[in-house]
């Protein structure tokens, strides 16, 4: 359901959007948790399996953006509507100041992604910064439950 919410709509609406207003935001923020995961997962598949070619890179970036998409969405910090509707710039720029559950650290590493090449060691460092804030993010979670 969240990655047809997300989907931008080419005629009308997106529906999907609407309907995951209607679903539980448990289930929700455990399905983004599961996505981060596997974001994770293929960005340490690749790095072993494969070569630091242009290519890497260019997903690289793709997933990191989309973990901290789906990191804010988890948060209520953003919409699948508002993401739609901005560049990965654009959200590097706005969006990711002002969250306390990012670090400085991450903050820093994202503004470089906005280089047209940046540096790959860049990306492992982001990959790293984010990853340590994700687990504090889950942390935090788990004590606010109990």
């Amino acid at each position: 359901m969240l990655d047809l919410a997300s989907a931008r709509a080419l005629i009308g609406a997106n529906v999907f959007e609407q309907k995951l207003a209607m679903l539980d935001r448990p289930a929700i923020k455990e399905s983004l948790r599961r996505k981060i995961i596997e974001h994770f997962w293929r960005l340490d598949h690749w790095y072993l399996s494969e070569t630091a070619d242009e290519q890497l890179a260019i997903r690289y970036k793709k997933h990191l953006i989309r973990i901290a998409h789906n990191m804010l969405i988890a948060q209520g910090d953003i919409s699948c509507s508002e993401i739609n509707a901005i560049s990965n710039n654009d959200f590097i720029d706005t969006h990711l100041d002002d969250k306390p559950y990012l670090s400085s650290q991450t903050k820093k590493y994202f503004k470089t992604l906005k280089n047209d090449r940046p540096d790959f060691a860049n990306y492992l460092n982001l990959r790293e910064a984010i990853y340590n804030d994700f687990r504090e993010m889950l942390r935090g979670q788990l004590v606010g439950a109990m």
